[in-house]
């Protein structure tokens, strides 16, 4: 059983005594714990998640690594090889998952390039009804890096694109169509950008993010991109609130009926910051009840003292 335990356990249990720390200093005991638990330090990256069933890449040890799409109400899984393994030094290295448009059939995207600079970008589609990486092509950007993180919405990918010296200035959204195969790419305005940008879904649209935490200057806009696969798309600004800033790595920000909200605390310039919020909060539900824009919210408050809390409203 103590050959069996993990590493962390046996740790513990040097300062039993002198017989059991001699123990696992021997070679013999090291080699035949490191045998029994060599299987059992797993790796898991979310790559992200699409009508409840959830993508991961899983590690077992060093570069032994794949795929699995695991539905947690079927309790079935579904495992693809890790295509990144053949990349591994490249700069760009990153995947996506979600499901067709009304269909049962989900793909999974990678996207890699060698390095940042210069245009195209390569990818390759892994189906779900073929069981394999059947697909493969590429496609040119401006935006010399894709964001970590994507969003989902009726059957395309989208992302932030990124530019500059140290990748921090969004210049594009970027989508992959993965029933037509097709990718987009539209510039956002000067206008939109601020110090921290999210892509979120939003009254039934792409919605661009773009927030400020400091101070007095908090400021949360969001835009909605009315029509983003026509010619004749449009930035809408749909809500900007002065004063209210959200947690910078929040699990929601605005959703159908949702929003996160950060307060200060003393120290930050914003005195009495709980009860001033709650005046912001409600000028902007009742603007946006005025507007026919949002329902009811449901308020998640994270202050910057780790002490959390929730209201719902």
């Amino acid at each position: 059983m103590y050959v069996q335990a993990d590493a962390k356990t046996v740790g513990r249990c040097r300062c039993i005594n002198r017989g059991w720390r001699a123990k696992q200093e021997s070679g013999e005991f090291m080699t035949e714990n490191y045998k029994a638990n060599e299987r059992r330090s797993k790796t898991v990256v979310v790559i992200g998640s699409d009508l409840g069933v959830v993508c991961m890449k899983v590690s077992n040890s060093g570069l032994d690594s794949n795929i699995l799409v695991w539905n947690p109400m079927t309790r079935t899984d579904r495992t693809a090889t890790d295509e990144s393994l053949d990349h591994w030094d490249y700069d760009v290295s990153t995947y996506a998952f979600g499901f067709l448009k009304n269909s049962d059939e989900f793909l999974i995207l990678y996207v890699y390039k060698r390095g940042f600079q210069g245009w195209f970008r390569f990818w390759k589609l892994y189906n779900s009804k073929l069981r394999g990486w059947t697909e493969e092509g590429a496609f040119s950007l401006q935006a010399q890096k894709l964001g970590p993180k994507c969003l989902v919405h009726e059957g395309v990918i989208y992302w932030i694109g990124w530019s500059g010296p140290t990748m921090k200035f969004p210049v594009s959204v970027v989508g992959f169509d993965l029933q037509r195969r097709i990718m987009l790419e539209i510039q956002i305005p000067a206008n939109a950008k601020s110090v921290y940008h999210q892509l979120i879904e939003f009254n039934g649209c792409i919605g661009f993010m773009s927030f400020r935490n400091t101070g007095f200057t908090r400021q949360v806009t969001v835009w909605n991109i009315k029509n983003i696969w026509s010619l004749e798309r449009s930035w809408v600004e749909t809500i900007q609130v002065k004063g209210l800033g959200i947690p910078y790595t929040p699990c929601h920000f605005f959703g159908k009926d949702f929003i996160s909200v950060l307060e200060a605390r003393n120290g930050s310039g914003s005195g009495n910051d709980a009860e001033r919020t709650d005046v912001v909060i409600s000028k902007v539900m009742h603007n946006m009840a005025k507007k026919g824009v949002l329902g009811p919210w449901h308020l998640a408050r994270t202050r910057q003292r780790q002490d959390h809390y929730h209201a719902f409203g």
